[in-house]
């Protein structure tokens, strides 16, 4: 027998602006019916005493098994209404798996489930014109070309192991060993390479490595815990080798080592590749500011389910190269997957507002540009990426430029307060 949706009454209510309840009812006559289908399938599979199996009355099976029975139903049904009234209701739009928060029904009674689940945020006249958006742009220093040459002097020096203890300037290898409370080992340590004048570790660790020579072994905090957040565990640390960097000179055979023609030449092309890349920085930065200004003046809250999946892969994929557990790093990427999440939702609203179409000068602009920056030909780079320029995402990319060129044309860009310049710091 086929019920009609009428049957499956539903209220849904407001619990914020991205979680709802909804209140199904269905009819008593409905669950009865539905009850006792359970009912006579369990006839034909529980043993009763003094009757052949599937022979025994009714009555005498619920006085048996009638709780089993009931939570059979109850477990089936609560499940089985709410996807029935989702194939017949096209305006429950969850974002997330909806999950019983009660359930209950006697017979003679209408069945009665309450269930929870989040919705994406219902954004209104969200303000992206005529903003005042903190952003100065990136000056690139005098020295950058000669700064990058000893980059370059680091990363083709020859290493050697020396039986000298730690430094500041030292090169280290170090094991990581992970313990669980009762400090047994977790997992296989993790080996990092760790350079000390550029170490990202705790104060804790810096003090205590330094002096320390192959072998030796020392417990510190990894990373520092941030304001109000809890002390953080210690982890062991085995120093593996201490290691000294040796510079190739600076000449013009170390110069075609690296793929110039002298140092000279070596000096002009860095400069022209480090201001092309300083522009590329400045305009991401110059988006990430705009975006921050369109959160900071469009609060709203983003479905928490979404975020922590989001959060959790990043953190997963993340643990082994920062060689942190994924819970350690789970608070950073709360905070990015709420920032990245909140961005897709306001660049979504602001790009239906505006109706943008993407024209095929649009399309050539951004294949023009993209094969520069890959110093390939527009016919080459075509090829190469023809899946990814058919692909719907590339015309959302321009979309999205579109979003950027209309709120950065209708805004003022000011110079931002020392505080937020120090919180750009140490993001």
């Amino acid at each position: 027998m086929k019920y009609r949706s009428t049957r499956v009454k539903k209220e849904i209510k407001e619990i914020s602006q991205c979680v709802r309840e909804i209140t199904l009812t269905v009819e008593a006559d409905r669950a009865l019916e539905d009850y006792k289908k359970v009912l006579r399938r369990y006839k034909n599979l529980a043993a009763v005493p003094g009757f052949r199996k599937g022979k025994a009355p009714l009555a005498m099976l619920e006085k048996l098994y009638g709780e089993v029975i009931k939570s059979e139903f109850l477990r089936q049904q609560v499940g089985e209404y709410y996807e029935e009234m989702m194939r017949e209701d096209d305006t429950v739009n969850p974002v997330s798996e909806a999950y019983p928060t009660d359930y209950k029904w006697e017979k003679g009674e209408d069945f009665v489930a309450v269930f929870r689940y989040e919705v994406a945020p219902d954004l209104k006249d969200v303000k992206y014109k005529n903003l005042e958006i903190p952003f100065k742009a990136h000056e690139l220093s005098e020295d950058a070309a000669d700064i990058k040459i000893d980059e370059i002097r680091n990363q083709m020096a020859t290493v050697e192991i020396i039986e000298n203890p730690v430094n500041e300037e030292s090169l280290v290898d170090i094991e990581i060993v992970y313990t669980d409370e009762e400090g047994k080992p977790l997992e296989k340590p993790v080996t990092r390479e760790v350079d000390m004048k550029k170490n990202i570790f705790s104060k804790e660790f810096n003090e205590k490595i330094i002096g320390k020579t192959s072998g030796d072994l020392f417990e510190a905090r990894m990373l520092e815990p941030k304001e109000g957040e809890e002390e953080k565990k210690k982890n062991e640390f085995k120093v593996v080798a201490v290691k000294h960097k040796i510079l190739p000179e600076l000449n013009d055979e170390f110069a075609k080592d690296a793929d110039y023609d002298s140092v000279e030449d070596m000096k002009k092309k860095l400069t022209e590749e480090l201001a092309k890349e300083n522009d590329r920085v400045n305009t991401e930065q110059k988006r990430q500011a705009v975006i921050s200004a369109l959160i900071e003046n469009n609060k709203f809250d983003v479905p928490e389910s979404i975020a922590e999946r989001y959060a959790k892969s990043q953190a997963e994929e993340q643990s082994g190269y920062y060689g942190a557990k994924t819970e350690d790093l789970m608070p950073f990427f709360r905070q990015m997957a709420k920032y990245e999440i909140q961005k897709y939702y306001l660049l979504d609203f602001i790009k239906k507002a505006e109706n943008f179409e993407v024209t095929e000068s649009d399309k050539e602009a951004l294949i023009e540009e993209a094969a520069a920056s890959m110093n390939m030909k527009v016919e080459e780079y075509k090829e190469k990426y023809k899946k990814q320029i058919e692909d719907e995402k590339f015309e959302e990319a321009i979309k999205d430029r579109k979003v950027f060129d209309l709120v950065e044309s209708s805004s003022e860009f000011v110079e931002p307060k020392q505080e937020e310049v120090k919180n750009e710091e140490q993001d």
